[in-house]
């Protein structure tokens, strides 16, 4: 991926610790500081869509159809979609 290089203003202290964990994990500055950037944004949108998806089965007539498809997935493939009861 092409990249593109920005200023940004860091306190001093920040920047040394930046600089020792770059130097510990064997990366450069601009490397750590877009790994970190990327694994916050992944983990927001995670805790996003999680918290959009327990909104949507906290209804119990919801819950109760997951449950039921769950169970209908599981039967036929275990007994194969076209065997009778």
């Amino acid at each position: 991926m092409a990249s593109r290089k920005i200023a940004i203003s860091m306190h001093p202290d920040v920047v040394r610790e930046a600089d020792r964990l770059a130097k510990r994990l064997g990366k450069s500055r601009s490397a750590l500081l877009s790994d970190l950037v990327s694994r916050a944004a992944r983990e927001l949108r995670d805790r996003e869509i999680t918290e959009a998806l327990n909104k949507v089965f906290k209804d119990p007539s919801t819950r109760r159809e997951q449950v039921r498809a769950s169970r209908e997935v599981y039967v036929g493939e275990v007994f194969g979609d076209d065997s009778e009861w």
